[in-house]
């Protein structure tokens, strides 16, 4: 499985240095709602963290690399974020077979593959 983003990497090897239960927090995975097609048919999307100043944050087109200018399609866009999500489930089949659980702890998630908990 390919690491799509730091947090199924770090999953991963939370499970593979022998954690059995791991809490997700700030899990939200809602690049989907910050997605804009511009009058030219270009994707782009603000990519928004929790430390950012949402406010100052502007769409850019969503590059298929660092140093490539060729964008994304929507459907390619979305095939991207599938495979994210694709690899929450692959993991949590994995933590399975080696006695670990996933919980998602995060308020709001769009991550479905964990069982969510409330933390008070």
């Amino acid at each position: 499985m390919q690491s799509r983003n730091v947090l199924i990497a770090a999953i991963f090897m939370a499970i593979n240095i022998g954690y059995k239960r791991l809490e997700l927090f700030g899990a939200d995975h809602s690049w989907h709602e910050q997605i804009h097609v511009d009058d030219n048919n270009v994707v782009n999307v603000r990519m928004v963290h929790f430390y950012d100043n949402e406010e100052k944050v502007t769409y850019l087109p969503f590059k298929k690399g660092l140093d490539v200018n060729e964008t994304h399609r929507m459907d390619e866009t979305l095939d991207v974020w599938a495979r994210v999500f694709r690899g929450y489930h692959l993991l949590k089949a994995y933590a399975t077979s080696v006695g670990c659980k996933i919980y998602n702890a995060s308020e709001k998630s769009y991550v479905d593959a964990f069982d969510r908990i409330k933390i008070k």
